[in-house]
């Protein structure tokens, strides 16, 4: 089997909702100083002396929520592509509990979360978006935007739910709920896809699952 194309899966840097722990889904958060410091971090990772440095990136795809697009336009002027956004990679929509933490949702909306612990899957909150409708559509678009791509590298930068949606995907997993395995601000994974030249079959594997490193530096 040869290599076909790579994609890095990057997690926007950090904002003050992170912080405070409240569920943001579509709200338009910005990064924060260590978020932005974050998709600074992450950019140099991907510059000629970085540690993806011979990745040769061709393209970089964020969502449109400003917390996406201010960590992948320092990747895109790093890597010297243009950036194309999209509202498809954009987090689920969390209805009336965004802006709120689980405190405040538990005291607002007796019942919520015992519902959303019970029925991860499938629990909706008002005005929001279930999390299998959500990672269905959302593992879909990637697999759009990257698929068919033979020989390129590209950057998928987003959020932890579009990412998780799509890293379940690739593995098989059976168990997608939200929040099944971490994926940390302004981390990398990495999917390959592969091709069979004996059968022209192409499928993902996941090679890395998030990477920090690069991030290592911001903690001293």
């Amino acid at each position: 089997m040869l290599g076909s194309s790579v994609v890095y899966l990057v997690r926007h840097g950090q904002t003050e909702w992170n912080v405070e722990r409240r569920w943001q889904g579509v709200t338009d958060i910005p990064l924060n100083a260590r978020g932005r410091a974050q998709a600074a971090a992450v950019a140099r990772a991907f510059s000629a002396s970085g540690m993806f440095g011979g990745a040769g990136i061709r393209r970089v795809v964020s969502s449109d929520l400003s917390r996406a697009k201010e960590t992948a336009e320092e990747i895109a002027r790093v890597a010297g592509v243009p950036l194309e956004t999209t509202p498809r990679l954009r987090e689920r929509s969390f209805g009336r509990w965004e802006g709120l933490s689980r405190t405040e949702i538990a005291q607002k909306f007796p019942g919520d979360i015992e519902a959303y612990e019970t029925q991860r899957e499938t629990f909706r909150p008002l005005g929001g978006q279930s999390w299998r409708d959500f990672s269905e559509q959302s593992a879909k678009t990637v697999h759009e935007l990257v698929g068919g791509l033979a020989g390129q590298s590209t950057v998928v930068v987003a959020h932890a739910g579009p990412l998780q949606a799509f890293l379940s995907q690739v593995m098989g997993t059976r168990d997608s709920r939200p929040g099944r395995f971490v994926i940390d601000n302004g981390s990398v994974s990495v999917v390959r896809e592969w091709l069979n030249e004996h059968t022209g079959d192409r499928h993902w594997v996941v090679t890395a699952l998030n990477i920090t490193c690069h991030l290592h530096a911001l903690e001293s």
